[in-house]
């Protein structure tokens, strides 16, 4: 390093001298806090705004379509019925607003 940090020319990551290191830092943001940085950072972070959306998270049946795990495809497992098909309420909204089910048998 030349002594100088400069900043990158991303208004999305936060920029530091990391003088121990002898490195200049670009952190990318995650407002949330939730552990994993904002899409539009090259993170993964579907929803950087709710600190429960994120990869990883447990993926819960609700009436709301919230994606909780960051893959549209997954919608939590309820069988009320019985009948090894997932709950109708179980859904998620994608990203062009449309609810997409888990049609498959569990």
């Amino acid at each position: 390093m030349d002594g100088i940090c400069r900043r990158d020319d991303s208004p999305y990551t936060r920029d530091y001298c990391d003088e121990d290191n002898d490195l200049c830092r670009h952190v990318p943001e995650d407002v949330d806090g939730d552990g994993h940085a904002s899409y539009r950072t090259g993170g993964d972070d579907c929803n950087d705004a709710d600190v429960m959306m994120f990869p990883g998270n447990v993926e819960k049946c609700d009436p709301a379509g919230k994606n909780e795990d960051c893959d549209p495809t997954t919608v939590g497992r309820k069988d009320t019925d019985g009948d090894g098909y997932t709950d109708s309420a179980c859904y998620n909204t994608g990203p062009d607003g449309k609810r997409i089910y888990d049609r498959t048998r569990h």
